[in-house]
Formats: structure tokens, C-alpha cells, sequence
């Protein structure tokens, strides 16, 4: 009896340690989408992430799915955390924060140097689901298009039908590099922190772990 138990327990225990940690990641094409491949996310995380596995000593699945449906997810425990997200206190209301990844700053950005942003009455636009979405309408903006595509903001914003859009300023960076002769004016900008959130199941038995590899990785984290 004793010779079969020991071994099962054994199996058991590694069976526990390696099960691996489903992450929910924004906007990635999924058909491209495969691990250690992670070109068709907007961020290039692959360092931060080989670090975290390490820490953890377990394997993390990397799914993507709508920004909306991650959160959502999350909140139900389907998925065990999602990144990266901004943090704010509509999304702390749902799943738990992560020790914070990384610093960085959205920008409110216009072609008419003339926009005023007190006007609540300006065709603005923004990710779907995003903090940004939710920092519009906190601000009681009437007119807000939501899109799910950063591109389609930029082509809506050039022929303007839209007079201000709201995204990183990692987005906003990269679109100059591609657009160098495209003139646009930032209206504002604001600070925020990126990182997990956490579905109240895994934040209940592993939080410590996971944001004790996450102290240990940030600097790993490229924006």
C-alpha cells in the first residue's frame, strides 16, 4: 500500500507545482499567437515573462482575447490574471492589483491646435474597455468612439471625425516613428501604473509568489 501512495503523492505534488498560470493578454491576433512568439502583441514582453516562469517555476499559458472579455474573465477566475493592464479604481472594483510593472503616461492627442478640451460635446475616441475609455467618460464626454484597433483611432483622428483621441504614449511614440511627417499636438498627458490584475482565486493562494516574481523581473520590462 505504502509503495503505491508514495509515488502517487510524489506525482501529485509535481503535477501542482507545474500546472501552469493562465494569463490574458490584450489585442493579440491569436492565430499568430503562439509561445515564445509574442510579435503580435503591441508591447515586447518576452524578458519579463521568461523571468517570471523562472521565479514561479511554473509554466504561464498565454492567451489573447478582447480587452472587455479579459477583464471579465478575470473576475470570474476563467483566467488567473490578465496583462498589461492600466491601473484604476473601476478595475480594482473587480480583480486585484499586481505590484505595479512599470511606470507610463497617456496622451491626449488632436491635429487643431485649437481643440478645446472642456468642450463635453467633442467626438473623442479611445480603446474599448481601456482606462483611458473609462477616464473619458468619468469626465462626461458625450460623444466617445471606441474602437479596437489603436490604427483605426490614428485614420479616424487624420481625417478628422474624430477631434481627440487618448492612448499610451508608447502607442502615440511608435506611430511618429512609422508617420514621421504627420503633424499632431498633445493636448494632455497623464501618468499611470501597468501591471497585473489578479482573479480573486489566484490572488488568494498565490499572490506573494506571483508579486514576488514580478519585484524580481520588472526591470526586465520593455515599453
Amino acid at each position: 500500500m505504502h509503495k503505491v501512495l508514495i509515488p502517487l503523492l510524489v506525482f501529485v505534488s509535481f503535477a501542482c507545482q507545474t500546472q501552469s498560470i493562465r494569463v490574458g493578454v490584450p489585442n493579440i491576433d491569436h492565430s499568430s499567437y503562439s509561445k515564445g512568439n509574442i510579435s503580435a502583441n503591441v508591447f515586447e514582453h518576452k524578458p519579463l515573462f521568461k523571468c517570471m516562469e523562472d521565479s514561479l517555476q511554473t509554466a504561464i499559458d498565454w492567451q489573447g482575447y478582447p480587452l472587455l472579455r479579459l477583464m471579465k474573465m478575470v473576475e470570474n477566475n476563467k483566467l488567473d490574471a490578465s496583462f498589461p493592464l492600466i491601473f484604476n479604481q473601476e478595475r480594482d472594483k473587480k480583480a486585484h492589483r499586481s505590484e505595479y510593472v512599470n511606470d507610463g503616461v497617456y496622451s491626449w492627442v488632436a491635429i487643431d491646435e485649437s481643440v478645446d478640451m472642456a468642450d463635453r460635446e467633442l467626438d473623442v475616441g479611445a480603446m474599448r474597455g481601456s482606462a483611458q475609455h473609462s477616464k473619458l467618460s468619468a469626465l462626461n464626454y458625450k460623444y466617445i468612439y471606441l474602437s479596437d484597433e489603436h490604427s483605426k483611432l490614428f485614420t479616424l483622428l487624420l481625417a478628422r471625425k474624430l477631434k481627440v483621441i487618448v492612448i499610451s504614449k508608447f502607442i502615440l511614440d511608435k506611430f511618429r516613428l512609422e508617420h514621421p511627417d504627420t503633424k499632431l499636438t498633445i493636448k494632455k498627458q497623464f501618468g499611470f501604473q501597468v501591471g497585473f490584475y489578479m482573479s480573486p482565486q489566484y490572488h488568494a493562494n498565490n499572490a506573494n509568489s506571483f508579486n514576488k516574481a514580478i519585484a524580481e523581473c520588472r526591470h526586465l520590462f520593455i515599453i
